[in-house]
């Protein structure tokens, strides 16, 4: 199965915005395992361990979906992107 990586800020975790986003990536990707850091990765350690894990997770994914706000997007998204 193939596997995707949704970077998105983290103001957006548990929220509705989250849930919907979440929603759209299921609907136009049916069969691929979503990987999501916010509950994926442990959140609560120093940021450079929690970047380091999350582009580790990229490493692994086919696919990488990021969600902006107001078209723009925050550091560690951009990393991950990049």
């Amino acid at each position: 199965m193939n596997k995707i990586y949704y970077a998105h800020h983290l103001w957006k975790y548990n929220t509705p915005i989250e849930s919907y986003e979440l929603d759209l990536i299921k609907r136009y990707f049916p069969y691929h395992e979503i990987i999501n850091p916010n509950g994926y990765i442990e959140q609560g350690i120093e940021e450079s361990k929690i970047m380091k894990d999350c582009l580790n997770c990229i490493e692994g994914c086919d696919i990488l979906i990021f969600s902006s706000v107001n078209g723009v997007i925050g550091r560690g998204v951009y990393d991950e992107f990049n």
